[in-house]
């Protein structure tokens, strides 16, 4: 069914059939995620890419069983890629970590992105006080004014967004 522009509701529709009848129901407010009426398990769908969370191993034992009624499972315990995000799991401290390492230099390099230094700034740069509720502004501008003479006209101000005068 790949291709049609609905092939991806007609696949819902029959997972939530199949579902149902093991008590297995998608969740009314996060789209990927289903849950078991009973058994302490969940579990992602995302294309073709199934994630389990699960207390116990007979819970995704049974799981199992309930896909591979329909559909080829392949197992992986480990659990080190999901849907290209790397997981590094730290049991000790009830913690995992997500990467997807190289991802950023891909991507600019794919679009081509060449790196521009910021070195112009039009008004004096206020140092951010980080972990307080209000920014307070720096001391008053007490420098002079420029004259009706010194001015630069609108034709040759300078853009915030590039090194060059724009003309």
């Amino acid at each position: 069914m790949y291709g049609l522009p609905h092939a991806g509701t007609i696949a819902q529709k029959l997972l939530e059939e199949r579902s149902a009848k093991h008590e297995c129901h998608p969740s009314d407010k996060t789209p990927v995620l289903w849950t078991h009426d009973w058994r302490p398990i969940s579990f992602s769908l995302i294309v073709d890419n199934f994630g389990v969370k699960y207390v116990g191993k007979e819970h995704v034992d049974h799981i199992i069983k309930i896909f591979e009624e329909n559909y080829v499972v392949d197992k992986d315990w480990e659990c080190k890629k999901y849907c290209g995000i790397s997981l590094d799991f730290d049991y000790s401290n009830y913690q995992v970590h997500l990467s997807m390492s190289g991802y950023c230099d891909n991507a600019l390099r794919r679009f081509k992105h060449e790196y521009q230094k910021w070195t112009d700034q039009l008004h004096k740069h206020a140092i951010p006080t980080y972990g307080t509720k209000i920014q307070y502004t720096t001391d008053e501008d007490t420098t002079e004014k420029l004259g009706p003479s010194e001015k630069i006209s609108s034709s040759k101000r300078r853009s915030p967004f590039s090194t060059t005068y724009v003309q």
